[in-house]
């Protein structure tokens, strides 16, 4: 075999293996974005949601200022997190 046909192959081969690994790395992300905001959806917003008068209410019922203090201070945290973890 020619080594520049060989040469050809290998780097045929290791383009291969990058995309897959890429492509496997792009799934996995979705999929986490996809968990994640439905976690955050049925532990934040579910509980402190409220009907009034035929209107749907947001972080609107909160059973103590504690808790609506840790809540925010959570969602402030996470974001920053996902902010400087993105660099």
């Amino acid at each position: 075999m020619c080594p520049a046909v060989l040469n050809l192959y290998v780097t045929r081969r290791r383009w291969r293996a990058v995309i897959v690994v890429r492509m496997w790395m792009i799934y996995s992300a979705m999929a986490f974005a996809w968990v994640g905001s439905v976690v955050y959806n049925a532990a934040v917003v579910f509980p402190t949601s409220s009907v009034t008068g035929g209107a749907c209410h947001t972080y609107s019922m909160h059973a103590a200022a504690r808790r609506d203090t840790v809540g925010r201070s959570w969602w402030f945290a996470v974001s920053a997190l996902g902010i400087f973890s993105s660099r």
